[in-house]
């Protein structure tokens, strides 16, 4: 899945970032769980954890954009476009398990 993110390291924004295989949950968490690890694209920096945001109102529009493909998906009418996939919807009890093994996160803001 891609989404627009903003390394805290040099306070610069990337566009489009692939972030692979990704966890969450819409019970309170302000944060996506990544498999592997992040490096900023423009400072090389490793962002894993809490050095890394992205735009809350941003990624609930393609929340909502996954879950009504997912439904055409279904339906036989479409496929989910490319960069829409690899973000899995979990319950409460399954992002506290998969957080102690995920080796990054990306937390939701307001605004960058």
């Amino acid at each position: 899945m891609e989404l627009e993110i903003k390394c805290l390291e040099c306070g610069k924004r990337t566009r489009r970032f692939e972030m692979g295989p990704a966890v969450f949950t819409p019970g309170g968490c302000e944060e996506i769980l990544l498999k592997d690890a992040i490096t900023c694209p423009k400072c090389k920096r490793d962002i894993s954890h809490e050095k890394c945001v992205t735009p809350s109102g941003m990624f609930m529009i393609t929340l909502m954009a996954i879950a009504i493909g997912m439904k055409g998906k279904k339906d036989g009418y479409f496929n989910l476009p490319s960069h829409l996939r690899g973000l899995v919807i979990v319950t409460k009890e399954n992002y506290d398990m998969l957080k102690a093994q995920s080796k990054a996160s990306i937390k939701l803001v307001n605004k960058l």
